[in-house]
């Protein structure tokens, strides 16, 4: 066997020719695009919703908007996320960098293909786009499969809560292709559009984001904080509620039963509130002010419990017939969206987008000072001010819901308020990638430092 010269230096190189390898680039490129669709798509719901004069009519841009926040933004940060988390609970190589450019592309395809498509009405252009989504969501449960049979530790139960998310996010998209072919009536005879796009919107928001966030918060809330996680809540107690009341709620609306609704939405808040008890109780254990990204991540957490407290009262409105139900209905939607999976977003980008950008796994050339603090400077900057005006503008949307149909203007001058908020935070987070993209450039292209010699040498 050839000896290995441990004192032989590599050689020197200039960071602009290092191409890295490892779990931390090939992450890194659903990060930046998810980063991208959020910052476009936000700011195109604010110029809808603000029906700016000097702006073209975008009424017609919902649903173009709904699909690139949602594939384009928050589906793609969580595939990402998956295969980092994957790697690190499970304690082994990252996956082919292949299999990760195949998913890059078909979830990318998949949320211009689905905007595109609700945008200029072609049907096959979306139908298109959701086998996109498929084909990425399929690679993904074969990455996670892949690491399983790498590892040779014992699965974290994160893992169960991500395969059982692909699966309803399998399910959710297949119901969305259905009903873009006009096969669900086909499938669903007699029963009305509106429950099978109720049932494919809570797979995809509740049985796929929701259960993929609790399942990552269990073990990095604590990691963010900088306390030990403690002991996770059971499976029995947190997981088997969360994913058997989503199953039954979807099994509810198909089948047009709204007592099966209304008892898994009572099961399913029984995990909700369990694994929020489980975050307050590691914030209660944190010294000190919290990061921005564990407050966003903190107040993702209250606004979870707010959805599911709302969604209990909505539910039992809409099934005594009260009038009331439809503000509700629409307060708990802009809690879950604005509240819940916005905060959640904020707080993930502003921890995991410095350790992406600066830390790939692989030799990185030597630079003149460490990346990762730097980044950590920018990204957690203005911490109070972000706070106060993401969970301002949240509140502000979710009361003008809750009171458009009883005090409309009052409702219009909220929303006015919650724009300009969530417009400030959406300037702050532009501003912040553009500056670590720039820090990361230029660390890339400074020439590498000499190499220390090996102790002893």
């Amino acid at each position: 066997m050839r000896p290995i010269n441990l004192s032989a230096r590599p050689p020197a190189h200039r960071g602009r020719s290092y191409r890295p390898t490892g779990r931390g680039h090939s992450v890194a490129p659903f990060f930046a695009s998810a980063t991208l669709f959020l910052l476009v798509a936000a700011g195109l719901e604010v110029a809808r919703t603000a029906n700016v004069p000097v702006l073209p009519d975008l009424a017609g841009w919902r649903w173009p908007v709904i699909h690139l926040v949602f594939v384009g933004g928050a589906t793609q940060l969580i595939i990402g996320s998956m295969t980092f988390f994957g790697v690190t609970l499970l304690m082994t190589a990252p996956p082919p960098g292949w299999l990760m450019r195949a998913q890059w592309v078909l979830v990318n395809a998949g949320a211009l293909g689905l905007a595109g498509g609700a945008l200029t009405g072609r049907t096959g252009l979306s139908v298109a786009g959701g086998f996109a989504v498929l084909g990425a969501v399929a690679l993904t449960l074969v990455t996670l499969r892949l690491l399983r049979r790498r590892s040779l530790v014992r699965p974290d139960a994160t893992i169960l809560y991500y395969e059982t998310a692909l699966g309803f996010l399998l399910v959710g998209a297949t119901l969305g292709i259905l009903m873009l072919t006009g096969l669900s009536d086909s499938f669903a005879t007699g029963l009305p559009r509106s429950h099978v796009r109720l049932a494919h919107l809570h797979l995809n928001l509740v049985g796929w984001i929701t259960l993929t966030i609790i399942g990552t918060m269990r073990l990095f809330f604590g990691s963010v904080l900088g306390v030990p996680a403690g002991r996770p809540n059971p499976p029995w107690a947190e997981y088997a509620p969360l994913a058997g009341g989503t199953a039954l709620i979807v099994l509810g609306w198909l089948v047009g039963s709204p007592a099966i609704v209304g008892i898994g939405t009572l099961i399913q808040a029984i995990g909700v509130l369990v694994y929020s008890a489980s975050i307050v109780r590691q914030w209660r254990a944190h010294a000190g002010p919290l990061s921005l990204a564990a407050g966003h991540l903190l107040a993702a957490t209250f606004w979870l419990v707010a959805m599911t407290v709302g969604g209990l009262i909505a539910g039992g409105l809409l099934v005594a017939g009260v009038t009331a139900a439809g503000a509700w209905v629409g307060a708990v939607a802009a809690t879950g969206f604005v509240g819940f999976i916005g905060q959640t977003i904020l707080g993930a980008w502003t921890h995991l987008f410095a350790v992406t950008a600066a830390l790939p796994a692989g030799p990185l050339p030597p630079l003149a000072e460490p990346l990762r603090p730097r980044l950590r400077a920018v990204l957690h900057g203005q911490r109070e001010v972000q706070l106060t005006l993401a969970n301002l503008g949240a509140g502000a949307v979710i009361l003008s819901q809750w009171l458009a149909p009883t005090a409309p203007e009052l409702a219009s001058s909220l929303t006015r308020v919650g724009l300009v908020a969530l417009a400030t935070v959406l300037a702050m987070v532009a501003v912040k990638a553009g500056r670590v993209a720039w820090l990361v450039l230029a660390a890339r292209r400074t020439p590498a430092g000499p190499v220390p010699a090996a102790p002893g040498r």
